[in-house]
């Protein structure tokens, strides 16, 4: 009788060959968490800025930005009123609107226009996903 040559695959193969599938997945989950993370973060500001666009155009047609509302901006722009907490502080000359992120627990963005016609981004969590840690010159986060 011959010998018989061995098929197949150990079994010490086969776990080595598991185990670097598992730490493949374990890296693309992560960066795939990530990047989610990040468009979340680009959906709120945009969001933002589009809200400041709506109640620029409400400013201008009311003489001032004192009495805007959420929905008084989804007038303006149907897609605010799917906007996640959009929030409104306003004054006959100046104004903030916020939105909220689902990147991270109380994630905020958010842009004010004061009384000398700047505008200025900020953020809740600085250093955290789309929110630098520190303002730039302008006082700018984001």
């Amino acid at each position: 009788m011959s010998p018989r040559a061995d098929d197949g695959y150990t079994l010490v193969e086969l776990l080595v060959a598991v185990l670097i599938i598992g730490i493949l997945m374990a890296i693309s989950v992560a960066l795939l968490l990530n990047q989610q993370g990040k468009a979340q973060d680009a959906e709120a500001k945009t969001t933002v800025v589009t809200a400041a666009k709506a109640i620029e155009a409400y400013g201008t047609d009311h003489g001032g930005y004192g009495a805007a509302t959420p929905d008084d901006l989804a007038k303006i722009e149907r897609s605010l009123g799917q906007a996640r907490g959009l929030t409104v502080t306003s004054t006959a000359t100046t104004y903030t609107v916020a939105v909220d992120s689902l990147a991270a627990p109380g994630a905020r963005f958010s842009l004010e226009r004061n009384s000398s016609g700047e505008s200025i981004r900020d953020c809740s969590l600085p250093g955290t996903g789309a929110c630098r840690a520190t303002a730039d010159a302008s006082g700018n986060r984001w």
